[in-house]
């Protein structure tokens, strides 16, 4: 993904606010299986398997300049 787009006359600029990788334990109700099985979709950017993670990132978009 591109940290910045433009939208009309507008240049938007993703400034990434926080992030956090919580255990995969805090979906106590999805199947083990279910990981592996979706893992294609899933990993790297969303779940590292190997250490029963989460990533998650927090961004907003911000109009640094108009044209």
């Amino acid at each position: 993904m591109s940290d910045r787009v433009r939208l009309g006359k507008s240049v938007l600029t993703r400034v990434a606010e926080t992030s956090f990788e919580p255990s995969i334990d805090m979906f106590g109700s999805t199947p083990e299986e279910a990981w592996a099985g979706n893992a294609d979709l899933l990993v790297p950017d969303f779940v590292n398997l190997a250490a029963r993670g989460d990533a998650f990132m927090v961004d907003d978009w911000l109009e640094l300049d108009a044209i």
